[in-house]
């Protein structure tokens, strides 16, 4: 059994390399015309802001239809002087989140590892 030469090895490495590849992430992908990643992204954005808008707190429509099944459970109007320090705290906590997100993000930003 004859061992394979230099030569060969090296082509071998950079076969296995290509093989093993991960897909494109963000820019990579516009770059390398891999537009189905990118529309997928965006739909999976797109999905998770529809869920979002359902939770029922106050500022979203999942708590625009908690509060109109309120109204119809107690046969009285909801006081807005009540909802409305809840809508601005739930505000101020994802304001909040997303500054701070965007903030790590660019002082920290996570990177792939090998």
């Amino acid at each position: 059994m004859a061992f394979p030469s230099c030569a060969h090895s090296q082509v071998d490495e950079d076969e296995a390399r290509e093989d093993t590849e991960e897909p494109a992430h963000g820019g990579e992908a516009g770059q390398e015309g891999e537009w189905f990643l990118i529309l997928q992204f965006l739909g999976y954005v797109t999905v998770f802001i529809g869920l979002l808008n359902l939770l029922p707190l106050p500022p979203f429509d999942g708590g625009h239809l908690a509060l109109i099944a309120i109204e119809k459970v107690r046969g009285r109007p909801v006081d807005f002087r009540r909802v409305v320090p809840i809508s601005v705290a739930v505000l101020a906590f994802f304001a909040i989140f997303v500054g701070a997100t965007m903030i790590l993000d660019i002082a920290e930003p996570i990177t792939r590892s090998p």
